[in-house]
């Protein structure tokens, strides 16, 4: 028991008040780096949300910008094929009246 140090209660109570006050001050000042972490962490996790939503609108403006473009192209082969169908029926009309034309000449 020779190496153990006797402090006086006269002496612990303002060391232990001191303690108390450091210990204080370390657990508020790491409330507050938490709280700031806390916030920081929300903003990034709030931009990247909006970079996303940003990203995902862009997108869709391409696919509908798509959409628009296949319509117009439908559009326009349909157009072409009634055309091509107008003149297949026209071919055949004239085939059948070349057909009309040659039996009468044949009989």
């Amino acid at each position: 028991m020779e190496n153990q140090i006797a402090i006086e209660p006269e002496q612990l109570a303002p060391l232990v008040q001191m303690l108390g006050v450091w210990g204080t001050l370390a657990l508020s000042g790491g409330f507050a780096v938490y709280k700031l972490v806390r916030r920081w962490l929300d903003q990034r996790n709030a931009a990247r949300i909006k970079q996303a939503v940003a990203t995902n609108g862009e997108d869709l403006e391409v696919v509908l910008e798509m959409i628009a473009d296949d319509e117009e192209s439908d559009l326009k082969l349909n157009a072409r094929v009634a055309a091509l169908a107008a003149d297949v029926e026209l071919l055949r009309a004239r085939v059948d009246e070349a057909i009309a034309l040659s039996e009468r000449g044949d009989s």
